[in-house]
């Protein structure tokens, strides 16, 4: 997969969307805070329905994954996601969004914030499968990045 601008014989990776937690997480630690794309169309968000979306002012949707069920792959690396609707099908695309541990300060205990912090602090210490170290070690390599996504996926109704 390429975009407008890239060199010649340049392509990206496509991520599928059924190891999206794994992939953000090791993306964060070791992609320099390059693009991580994703197939929408490969994401498991058969827990999500249309009931679940909120509609924006500007016409866009957006659903908090987290707070529609915590345990879901796409629920732990994406958190709130906006999207659009492609005509007037149950087809989807996913807007963009950065990967940066953002907090909602308006609203602050909720499970979205906990989660977020919780993620900031494990992405940050070198303890699991990608970096090894003692408790204390802080990675300081981890960059914030985009998650861009290709293709749409279905929401049911």
């Amino acid at each position: 997969m390429t975009e407008p601008g890239d060199p010649p014989g340049k392509t990206k990776k496509l991520v599928n969307g059924k190891k999206i937690f794994k992939e953000a997480v090791k993306h964060y630690r070791e992609g320099g805070g390059s693009d991580l794309w994703v197939d929408a169309s490969t994401l498991d968000l058969s827990y999500v329905s249309q009931q679940d979306l909120i509609l924006n002012k500007d016409g866009s949707y957006s659903v908090n994954l987290i707070e529609v069920d915590m345990d879901q792959e796409a629920s732990l690396a994406l958190g709130k996601i906006s999207l659009d609707r492609v005509g007037d099908s149950n087809h989807f695309k996913i807007r963009s969004d950065k990967y940066d541990f953002n907090i909602e300060w308006s609203n602050l205990m909720t499970k979205r914030n906990l989660f977020t912090a919780g993620a900031y602090i494990l992405h940050h210490s070198n303890i699991g499968n990608y970096k090894m170290g003692t408790v204390y070690s802080w990675n300081f390599s981890a960059r914030s990045f985009w998650i861009k996504f290709q293709n749409s996926t279905y929401i049911k109704p």
